[in-house]
Order: C-alpha cells, then sequence, then structure tokens
C-alpha cells in the first residue's frame, strides 16, 4: 500500500481535512482509479473553499491544499512557474503599498483566461478550479500575499513529487 504525498506533511487539522490528506493509493488501483481519487481530492477541496468567505479563514489548510493540488498538475516546473511570475509580478507592484487596496487587482482576473488558455489547459485544469474559487476572495494586500505563498507552496511541493524530472 502506498500513501498519497500529502498526508506525509500535515498536522491534522480538522476531521474534514484528515480525511482529505489519507487517501491510499494501492498498487493494484489502475491509473483511472488513481486518477478518480485524485479528483475526488481536488471536488474536495474546492467545496472547502468555497465555502469560507476570505483566504485568512484557510491559511492554516492552504499547505494541505498546496500539497493536494501538486498532485493533480502533469507539468514541468518551468511551465508552472510561468503563472507563478504573472502573479509574483502583482504582488511586486503591491509591495510598498500604504493601503490595504490591491494595485491593478483586475491583473489577477486575468490568470484565469491565462489558464484556460494554456496550451496545456488539460493538465491545469484542477489548478483552473481552484484559483477560480480562490481568486475572487482576494481583496486586501494581506490575502494577496497569502495566495502568493499557496502559489509558492504548490511550486515547492511539485518540484518534490519527481526531482529527477528537468524542465
Amino acid at each position: 500500500m502506498l500513501e498519497i504525498f500529502a498526508s506525509d506533511y500535515i498536522a491534522i487539522f480538522s476531521d474534514e481535512i484528515h480525511n482529505l490528506t489519507h487517501v491510499f493509493v494501492y498498487e493494484s488501483d489502475s491509473p483511472e482509479e488513481i486518477i478518480k481519487k485524485r479528483a475526488e481530492r481536488v471536488a474536495k477541496v474546492c467545496e472547502i473553499l468555497s465555502h469560507k468567505t476570505t483566504l485568512d479563514e484557510l491559511k492554516e489548510q492552504l499547505p494541505v491544499f498546496a500539497a493536494i493540488i501538486s498532485e493533480t498538475i502533469k507539468v514541468t516546473p518551468t511551465q508552472l512557474r510561468r503563472f507563478y511570475t504573472y502573479v509574483k509580478s502583482i504582488d511586486i507592484a503591491n509591495k510598498d503599498t500604504k493601503t490595504d487596496t490591491i494595485t491593478d487587482s483586475y491583473k489577477l482576473k486575468f490568470l484565469l483566461p491565462k489558464l484556460a488558455g494554456s496550451s496545456e489547459k488539460e493538465s491545469l485544469q484542477d489548478l483552473y478550479k481552484i484559483f477560480g474559487i480562490t481568486i475572487p476572495k482576494i481583496q486586501t494586500v494581506k490575502e494577496l500575499r497569502l495566495f502568493v505563498e499557496f502559489f509558492e507552496a504548490i511550486l515547492d511541493y511539485h518540484s518534490t513529487i519527481d526531482p529527477k524530472k528537468k524542465d
């Protein structure tokens, strides 16, 4: 029996999260069964995210979600970093802001069409679903920074899943 990557990481925050992160993949599972189990976990993440009003309410759970998402995206780190760079540029533009209002907040909403129009859109479908729920919740610079950290965690987990794979 092989346990999914996310369960190695996290302290349990709630029964809901515990059930989400402790999904087992068996050696006898077919590739279709593994994909189905991962899709169910992503659907559960989407459900949890949609019930919260702000990202701040989820900050303790975001590392778990990042681990789950990183398992489902089948792109190279370079392809994923291309989207991260776009988000990071928005964060940098807000680095020295004195208010809590995001400068050029409309640019965040362009990330979803970029993901949808990507040549890797099939591989990024789960990321698109998660970001479709989280991006509208970003209202303040603090939440933007939390989102950037969330994206960085996805990148970090993604790079550990197959460290031999080169860009």
